[in-house]
């Protein structure tokens, strides 16, 4: 278990540091030294915007522990905030992310706010995203990604589910909503590609998220319905893909039609009162339109997880792991790209291609990359040098096991 410790000042003018940067890095270590056999410890740049307190945290020292005692990293940031008193701290781990406040001359902290992210998920999500959001995602309701839109944004966010990706962009860019949940890759499936289409061709979107959950595929109908009425199996592409071969052992003259999403399959079957149809949905749609569950976990492998983007027009705050970015260029030319980001310090972890649309053989990349520590903006401008390369999105990742 990693834990990343924030240590920083802030704006206000009850605020303003008592401390240099070199003598705060030694407060830091000389604390850290009592508690932590390994420890790194990093100066930092960059800043985080608290809306609530309109406060601009500025930060100095980033602190990585491999391995610590939670109990030892939270003593630790209490006594770093005694010690430096004006100063916030911003600790985060795979399940607890809390910010610590105190003021000049306090010799305690003098207030804690926690912001949970779940029991089980991974990591917490990303300090930047609002609180009572309004999101539009690829609905209606019952699909993953309303599941995955109700992950991350765990605090009294207003979900507005469309009918299409296309749609759930559009709210974004007119300013009807402030964000926009999409699918983006499934372990089968692979990528979206469609949906990818539609993300490339948004220049003012950045990615501000990602959301990973496991997918169990579930074949429903209307009560009473037996496997051999089944006639017809309706469901997203990627849940048509995803069931193939449990539907050529189960349902092999059964007639696969795509909807726009698994739900509105669900949703479909649901209104026909037809029991010679069946949807392949998220198995919370079937309480949903009142149908009934036929088999579980029909999809492939019960590895199957699909990826999710968390899109706004708001670019994207400091302290995330990963970046994505789109280059527009000819093959021959993208071997060069990936190395310019490979320099950058930043490590590839996906690269897709979807044709460009003017002329064969130029295509769009998506690049997805991370880095071992944040990623930084000098990081961002150096993959960025060529002017076929343009940065998309800065996120952490949120994970449902």
């Amino acid at each position: 278990m990693q834990y990343v410790m924030y240590v920083g000042t802030n704006d206000k003018d009850t605020y303003k540091p008592e401390h240099t940067g070199e003598e705060a890095i030694q407060i830091v270590d000389r604390i850290c030294l009592n508690y932590f056999e390994g420890y790194t410890l990093q100066e930092a740049t960059g800043s985080w915007k608290d809306e609530k307190d309109n406060i601009t945290h500025e930060y100095t020292i980033v602190c990585y522990f491999d391995g610590a005692d939670k109990e030892d990293v939270y003593h630790a940031a209490d006594d770093i905030i005694a010690a430096l008193n004006q100063n916030t701290v911003l600790i985060e781990e795979n399940h607890i992310k809390m910010d610590y406040y105190s003021s000049p001359g306090a010799a305690a902290v003098s207030g804690t706010k926690e912001i949970p992210s779940g029991q089980g998920y991974e990591e917490a999500q990303p300090v930047d995203i609002r609180e009572n959001a309004r999101v539009s995602y690829l609905g209606p309701a019952g699909t993953y990604t309303e599941e995955a839109a109700k992950l991350f944004f765990s605090t009294g966010a207003e979900l507005f589910p469309q009918g299409t990706v296309d749609d759930a962009i559009a709210e974004l860019d007119s300013g009807n909503t402030d964000y926009a949940v999409i699918p983006q890759e499934n372990t089968i499936g692979g990528a979206v590609t469609n949906y990818m289409d539609a993300l490339i061709a948004q220049e003012d979107v950045y990615i501000v998220g990602e959301i990973v959950l496991p997918i169990s595929q579930t074949l429903m109908g209307l009560p009473g319905t037996e496997l051999t009425d089944i006639k017809t199996v309706y469901s997203h592409a990627q849940g048509i893909a995803q069931s193939k071969e449990w539907r050529s052992r189960n349902l092999p003259d059964a007639q696969a039609v795509e909807k726009d999403s698994t739900a509105a399959a669900a949703s479909f079957v649901a209104d026909s009162g037809d029991r010679s149809l069946a949807a392949i949905a998220a198995p919370g749609a079937a309480g949903i339109y009142g149908l009934e569950v036929l088999a579980e976990n029909v999809q492939i492998t019960m590895e199957n997880k699909t990826r999710f983007y968390v899109l706004s027009k708001e670019p994207p705050g400091a302290l995330h792991t990963n970046a994505v970015f789109v280059a527009r260029c000819s093959a021959d030319l993208i071997d060069d790209i990936i190395v310019d980001i490979h320099d950058s310090g930043l490590e590839m972890t996906a690269l897709h291609d979807r044709p460009e649309g003017s002329f064969l053989g130029s295509y769009n990349y998506i690049i997805e990359t991370q880095s071992e520590h944040a990623v930084t903006e000098e990081q961002i401008s150096a993959a960025c040098s060529r002017p076929e390369v343009r940065f998309i999105g800065c996120f952490n990742v949120t994970e449902k096991q």
